[in-house]
C-alpha cells in the first residue's frame, strides 16, 4: 500500500486551521482532483467532525474527502455558517441533493434530537454512505428518500462526472463522454407531493442538484408559499444553462414569491470564519458560481442575518 505520508505530519496545523494552512494544503497536493492518483491506495477512515461531533466516513483517495479529513470539517463554509444562524433545536431541515451527508450531519447537530432532518439523494453510491452515517451516528430522526426532486414525477438519467459523487446531475446533455464515470436511471418526484402532511414546517431547505435547481423549486412551490422556509442553494451558471435555466430565471422565481436573495462568502479573522451576505437582484444576479441564501421578506429571522449583509 503506497500513498503520501508527509501530509500527516502537518495534520495538527491544518486541523487547527492555523495561518498558512491553505498554502500548505496546496504544496502537499491535497486539494486537487489531479492528484487523486497519488492517493489511490489510501484507506477509508472514520473520524468525528470538529463542528458537529458526528462520525464521518471519508475516502482519502478522493480529494474532497481527503481535505475534509485534514480540516476535520466539511470543506463548505458558507452553508454551515448560514445554517448556524437559521436553525434551532426542534426545527425541520430538508437537504435536497444530500450527497454523502456532510451538510446533513451539520443540520442534525443543529436541530438536535427534538428536530427532524429529511434528505433526498438519487445516487446509489451516495445513498449507501448516507445510510451508514445514519446507522453509525444513531440518527433516528433522519429520513432518507432515494430520489431526486423535480417539477413533475418522472424517471431521468443521473450522470456522474469525473468519478465525483458531488457531481451527479440530471442535466447531463453536452457533457463530454470521457468525463462521464457512471449513469443511473433514477426516480424523480414533485417535492410538494412528497412533503405533504409534514408534522412541522421546514425551517431551512438546502438545495444542491447541479443545475436542476429551478426544476426542483418549481415542484416545491406550495411548500414555499405555505411555510416560507429559508433556502440555501448552489449557483453554477454552466449547470443551470445545461438544464435550460439561468441565474436570472432563478432570481425571478424567488422575487415573485417575496424572497430576498444574498450571495454568500466568508471572511476570516484570526481562526474564526465570518459569513458575509451580498444582496442579489434581478438586474444584478451576482457571481456566476456561488452559494446563495434566499429568505422571505417577512421572515423574522432576517434580524439574525442583518449584521452579515455587506453594504454597497
Amino acid at each position: 500500500m503506497s500513498y503520501p505520508r508527509l501530509p500527516f505530519l502537518f495534520l495538527p496545523v491544518m486541523r487547527a486551521e492555523l495561518p498558512g494552512w491553505g498554502w500548505l494544503c496546496q504544496k502537499l497536493r491535497l486539494t486537487s482532483p489531479a492528484h487523486n492518483y497519488r492517493w489511490k491506495d489510501a484507506p477509508v477512515v472514520t473520524m468525528r467532525g470538529k463542528w458537529h461531533g458526528y462520525l464521518m466516513e471519508l475516502r482519502l483517495s478522493y480529494w474532497s474527502d481527503r481535505l475534509t479529513y485534514f480540516l476535520g470539517r466539511s470543506i463548505e463554509l458558507e452553508v454551515p455558517l448560514a445554517m448556524r444562524r437559521l436553525l434551532r433545536p426542534g426545527d425541520l431541515f430538508i437537504d435536497i441533493g444530500a450527497n454523502i451527508g456532510m451538510i446533513m450531519l451539520q443540520g442534525s447537530q443543529l436541530v438536535g434530537p427534538s428536530g427532524r432532518v429529511i434528505c433526498f439523494e438519487p445516487n446509489p453510491t451516495c445513498l449507501d454512505r448516507l445510510r451508514r452515517l445514519a446507522s453509525s451516528n444513531d440518527l433516528e430522526t433522519l429520513m432518507v428518500h432515494p430520489m431526486a426532486l423535480g417539477s413533475r414525477d418522472d424517471t431521468l438519467k443521473l450522470t456522474v462526472i469525473d468519478d465525483d459523487p458531488g457531481m451527479g446531475t440530471l442535466a447531463g446533455e453536452g457533457i463530454p463522454a470521457d468525463r462521464i464515470s457512471a449513469s443511473y436511471e433514477v426516480p424523480v418526484r414533485r417535492g410538494d407531493d412528497v412533503l405533504a402532511g409534514l408534522d412541522r414546517p421546514p425551517a431551512v431547505i438546502k438545495l444542491d442538484v447541479e443545475g436542476f435547481e429551478l426544476e426542483a423549486l418549481q415542484g416545491l412551490d406550495q411548500t414555499l408559499a405555505s411555510h416560507r422556509p429559508a433556502v440555501l442553494m448552489e449557483y453554477h451558471a454552466d449547470s443551470l444553462i445545461r438544464a435550460g435555466a439561468s441565474q436570472s430565471k432563478v432570481v425571478a422565481f424567488f422575487e415573485e414569491r417575496g424572497y430576498l436573495g444574498y450571495a454568500m462568502s466568508t471572511r476570516r479573522r484570526m481562526r474564526r470564519h465570518r459569513l458575509v451576505l451580498t444582496p442579489i437582484s434581478a438586474e444584478e444576479t451576482g457571481p456566476t458560481n456561488c452559494d446563495a441564501l434566499w429568505i422571505h421578506r417577512d421572515d423574522p429571522r432576517r434580524d439574525r442575518i442583518a449584521l452579515l449583509i455587506a453594504r454597497r
